[in-house]
């Protein structure tokens, strides 16, 4: 039973981004200072709601982080970087994490103090 380790390894990987992804709509709805989860659950959005989606937006991206690692990980262990790495499913999912870096960084403290250094 040599695939053991490879189809865990697989299922790992595929869960992260499972995971991040069935978080989105959660983390897109607490973004929405009149969204329904603050009415439903009585949140403040300063508050609560606001804590909510950066620590959610932070597991999030640390999912989709992993995702993304684990997979380049693999093309690269398996010599496959050169020919999968150039298809159009990889390519949009490397472009997608390049995407969400942006949002995240400029979310730090010192982007939002000093406007300059994070442009």
């Amino acid at each position: 039973m040599a695939d053991g380790p490879e189809i865990d390894y697989f299922h790992l990987t595929k869960a992260f981004g499972a995971v991040a992804g069935a978080n989105l709509p959660l983390h897109f709805a607490l973004a929405v200072k009149r969204s329904p989860l603050r009415w439903l659950f009585g949140l403040s959005y300063e508050g609560h709601a606001n804590f909510l989606h950066r620590w959610l937006g932070r597991l999030v991206n640390v999912l989709l982080y992993a995702h993304a690692a684990l997979y380049l990980a693999f093309f690269w262990r398996t010599d496959r970087m050169s020919t999968r790495f150039l298809e159009p499913d990889v390519l949009a999912g490397f472009f997608a994490v390049c995407v969400l870096v942006r949002p995240s960084e400029s979310g730090r403290a010192k982007c939002r103090t000093d406007g300059s250094s994070c442009a």
